[in-house]
C-alpha cells in the first residue's frame, strides 16, 4: 500500500507518545520534512544448496528474515564462523560446504519461520503469551 510520505510523521508520533528519552527526541523532531521508509517486510527461503561450485551465499543473501526475532546480523556472523570453521578443517572446498549445510540450514530456517509467525501472530495482534507459547513449541 502507497502511502504519501508527508503522512507519516503523525501517525509514527502516535506510535511513539508513551516512550522518552531518546525515542521522544526523535519522536518531537518528526515533521513534514522527516524522510521515514515504510515499506512491507520482505523474505524468501532459499533452497539447499546454498552454494555452487565455490561461491557460497550467506547472512541474507541465503536466508533473509524479518526483524521479529532480531537474528539476521546474527546469523550472518554464524554463517561466517561456522564457514570458516569447516574450511579449517579440510582443504576439500565442496567438502567443507557441505558441511556448512549440514550445521546452518536447518537453524537459518528456524528462525526464518518463526521470525515469520511471530509476524503473523504480531498482525493477528494475538496476547504476547501466545507468541511466547509458539517459540516453545519449536
Amino acid at each position: 500500500m502507497w502511502r504519501d510520505p508527508k503522512d507519516l510523521y503523525e501517525p509514527l508520533q502516535g506510535r511513539l507518545k508513551d516512550y522518552g528519552g531518546v525515542v521522544a527526541m526523535v519522536r518531537d523532531a518528526l515533521d513534514e520534512h522527516a524522510h521515514i521508509v515504510f515499506r512491507p517486510l520482505e523474505m524468501f527461503s532459499l533452497s539447499a544448496p546454498w552454494y555452487r561450485g565455490r561461491v557460497l551465499l550467506i547472512g541474507d543473501a541465503a536466508h533473509p528474515t524479518t526483524p521479529q526475532l532480531a537474528s539476521g546480523a546474527g546469523m550472518a556472523v554464524e554463517d561466517a564462523l561456522v564457514l570458516a570453521e569447516a574450511l579449517t578443517h579440510t582443504a576439500d572446498v565442496p567438502a567443507a560446504l557441505a558441511a556448512f549445510m549440514a550445521r546452518r540450514e536447518e537453524c537459518c530456517r528456524l528462525i526464518v519461520d518463526g521470525s515469520l509467525e511471530i509476524g503473523r501472530l504480531e498482525q493477528e495482534r494475538a496476547p504476547v503469551e501466545r507468541r511466547r507459547l509458539w517459540w516453545r513449541s519449536c
